[in-house]
Parts: structure tokens; C-alpha cells; sequence
């Protein structure tokens, strides 16, 4: 029986402390953008947050079930991610949100038509998208 060779690579489990080092480092990043958000006209929190909860899913269930019991948002980012559930007050924000920022960039910015109408027309998949979810769940939804 030979020894272990070391100079082999070592499996992709070896690296999961670093990654979720790297997924929580994420979340806490996207929790503060989507706190910040909370504050700044235009900024969204939601967004932020579900995809903090991603990035704690793999890192820090804690931090996770802390986003999805804020009184707020927790209710929102639950829905999204366990049902991809968008209700039609959480869309009209968003939409708002995407071409009031679009608006308010181009009038700062002084960006001409056509920049205008490419960035338009760039977020209308992301518009879309969020239109075509559903509002209410397949099934009803168990307490968090």
C-alpha cells in the first residue's frame, strides 16, 4: 500500500470553508446594499436581500432566517425565493423603480436618445420578467 501523494489536487470539498468565507462576505454585502436601500429614494432593498439569502443559504443559515422574519420585507424575500411569488404592489415598485431610475439617471447624466432608448429597451427583459411572475402562490405558503 502506498501513502497519500500530496502534490494531487485535493477535492472540491476542501474548498468549502472558503467559499462560504466568499458567500458570506456576498451576503453581508447585498444585506448593507439593500439596508442602505431602505433610506435612498430608488434603491431597492428587496432585490438585495433575496439575493443575500441566497449568498447565506451556503454560508450562514442564521443570517438567512434573519432576512426572512424581518417584519417588512422577510414576508416579500420568503415569497420570491421559495415561489418565485411577486405580488402586483412588489412589481409596480420595482417597475417604478427601474425606468424613475432610468429617468433620473438620463436627466443627471444628460444621456442623448439613443442612449436613452438602448438602456430602455435593455431593461425591458428585466421588466418583463418581473410582469409574468405570479402573484399569489400555487399553493398556500407555510409560516416561515
Amino acid at each position: 500500500m502506498q501513502p497519500p501523494d500530496d502534490t494531487q489536487p485535493q477535492p472540491a470539498a476542501a474548498n468549502t470553508g472558503m467559499r462560504a468565507a466568499l458567500l458570506r462576505v456576498v451576503g453581508v454585502t447585498l444585506f448593507g446594499l439593500g439596508f442602505v436601500g431602505m433610506f435612498v429614494p430608488l434603491l431597492p432593498t428587496t432585490i438585495f436581500w433575496i439575493l443575500a439569502v441566497w449568498a447565506f443559504a451556503g454560508s450562514s443559515p442564521v443570517w438567512r432566517e434573519r432576512i426572512l422574519n424581518h417584519p417588512n420585507f422577510g414576508p416579500a424575500v420568503g415569497e420570491f425565493v421559495d415561489h418565485q411569488v411577486l405580488r402586483r404592489r412588489g412589481k409596480c415598485y420595482a417597475i417604478v423603480g427601474i425606468y424613475g431610475g432610468l429617468g433620473l439617471s438620463t436627466w443627471i447624466l444628460g444621456l442623448s436618445t439613443p442612449w436613452v432608448l438602448g438602456l430602455g429597451l435593455g431593461l425591458l427583459p428585466l421588466a418583463i420578467y418581473l410582469v409574468t411572475r405570479p402573484e399569489t402562490p400555487a399553493k398556500p405558503l407555510p409560516p416561515h
